[in-house]
Formats: structure tokens, C-alpha cells, sequence
């Protein structure tokens, strides 16, 4: 399926643009230093002992044996928390150096531009078009209209910029377009409310490109896709790329998990507060 798949220049712009900190994320949001580095656990116990020691016939009153035997537990206590520590810190380094070296030998890059991609549109074609979004967006017509509150300059037209390289990809080689992506807000697709999976396209790009190109597209999201090629392919002659797929279906389900339950901590959190 290799010689059938496209990325628009502009996609491909926005992947390079973000990948240093997408690489980076993992860095920042498991590999900070544990909440139990910040316990002054061993601190109040340190003054506590010290208080009995200078105070020795005030309340709290301990004993001379028990007191060295406490004193004791709590050196041992605070030699094995720094040792936990120390091993922290040490296993965080050295995952946080495989996640560097990402950036330097990152082999999703290159199988990413071993794949054909559009080349993007030049400043004065961009003008145009963001000119064009500008009143798209005033009327709501998809796409992007949703990004435009939320980010800045170019980029705020990201979007259209894409559904406009698609657009010129179907003309010039008259060919129908299967369009994959995780953008599931309404500016792509039709109201889906509660449901994870949209079902349709926007209506009003699904007449755009009939009429700007006379020929047919469809969205599908990554997971919508794999189960189409089960569908299509699942026969004894591709065993291994159906084996392929499940590994894919299976990394969705746990990155849908994960969100899941980031989700559900972010209200309890919330709730908390």
C-alpha cells in the first residue's frame, strides 16, 4: 500500500515542526522527580528526637534505651530512602538519555519521509487561502474553524491549508481520496456526541470536493482504517499483516486507554479542589 500513501506538505510541515517536543514529552511528564522526594518525613523526625534529647525531663518523656534503638531505625530509615533516591534518579537518567537520542536516531522519521508527500503552498498562496478562511470561519464552514480561537498566525489556518493541498492532489491526478485522521471535531465531521467514533464527513466538504474535483472522498480515523483492512484483507495468503494489525489494534486500544484514565483523573482532581 506503500505507492498509494500521501501526506500533504503541510502535515508533514506540522510533524517536523512538533517532533523534537512530542520526543521531549515523555521527559517532562514521567521522568520528574517522585512527590515522595519532597517528604519532610525524616526531617520532623530528626526534630523530634532532638527535642527529647535537649528537653530530657519534659514531655514527650522516652526511655534511654528505646530512644538509641529509634535513633537508630531512623538512620537506617534515612540510608535506604537515599538509596531509593539515588536509584530514582539514576534509572530516570538513563531513560531520559534513550529519549534524547530519539531525536538523533529516530526511526519513525525516517520511515515517515520515505513516504510521498505534497509540497507547500508558497506565502503568497497561503495568503490567499488564510484571506478565504477568514470568511469560511465566519460562517463556520469546515475546516479548522474550531483551531481559529486557539492558535496563532498561520497556523490558525492549518487546517484549510490541508483540506486545500487534498483538494489539489484529487484534480491534478484525478483520483478519489481516502483521507485518515484523528481530528474527530465537529469542523471535520458531523455532530457524533457522545460517541468515540464519528460516523460521516461534513456534508459541506463532501459537495466541495464532488464539485471542485468530480470525485469521491471519505474520512476515516486510524482505527476505522485498520478494521477496513482486516475486512479487506483478512485471508490465509496476508496472515502476517493481519497478525501486523492486531499489534496496531492493540497499541490503539492502550493510547485510548491511557487517555481514558488521564481524563477521569483530571476530574478527580478537579473535584478535589
Amino acid at each position: 500500500m506503500k505507492d498509494r500513501l500521501w501526506i500533504p506538505g503541510h502535515v508533514l510541515y506540522e510533524y517536523k515542526k512538533n517532533r523534537v517536543e512530542v520526543i521531549n514529552e515523555p521527559i517532562g511528564k514521567w521522568y520528574g522527580n517522585p512527590d515522595f522526594f519532597n517528604n519532610n518525613y525524616l526531617q520532623q523526625l530528626r526534630i523530634f528526637i532532638n527535642r527529647i534529647e535537649e528537653q530530657r525531663y519534659y514531655h514527650p518523656y522516652f526511655d534511654d534505651v528505646e530512644l538509641e534503638a529509634f535513633k537508630k531505625s531512623v538512620k537506617e530509615i534515612s540510608e535506604s530512602i537515599e538509596y531509593i533516591k539515588q536509584t530514582v534518579l539514576d534509572e530516570f537518567s538513563k531513560r531520559k538519555s534513550e529519549i534524547k537520542k530519539l531525536k538523533d536516531s529516530d526511526f519513525i522519521l525516517k520511515k515517515i519521509l520515505t513516504l510521498s508527500s505534497g509540497k507547500e503552498f508558497s506565502f503568497s498562496e497561503k495568503i490567499e487561502i488564510m484571506k478565504e478562511g477568514k470568511w469560511r470561519y465566519k460562517q463556520e464552514l469546515p475546516p479548522g474553524y474550531m483551531d481559529f480561537s486557539e492558535k496563532h498566525g498561520i497556523q490558525k489556518y492549518g487546517d484549510l491549508i490541508i483540506w486545500k493541498e487534498i483538494l489539489n492532489k484529487a484534480k491534478i491526478e484525478n483520483k478519489s481520496i481516502i483521507f485518515v485522521t484523528n481530528d474527530t471535531k465537529e469542523d471535520w465531521y458531523e455532530e457524533h456526541g457522545k460517541k468515540k467514533t464519528p460516523i460521516c464527513p461534513r456534508h459541506e466538504l463532501l459537495l466541495e470536493f464532488m464539485e471542485m474535483t468530480e470525485k469521491d472522498i471519505w474520512f476515516y480515523t486510524l482505527d476505522q482504517f485498520v478494521e477496513k483492512l482486516e475486512i479487506r484483507y483478512k485471508d490465509e495468503t496476508s496472515i502476517p499483516f493481519y497478525t501486523g494489525l492486531e499489534a496496531v489494534k492493540q497499541v490503539l486500544a492502550y493510547t485510548e486507554k491511557i487517555k481514558e484514565r488521564e481524563e477521569k483523573l483530571k476530574k478527580t482532581k478537579l473535584s478535589k479542589y
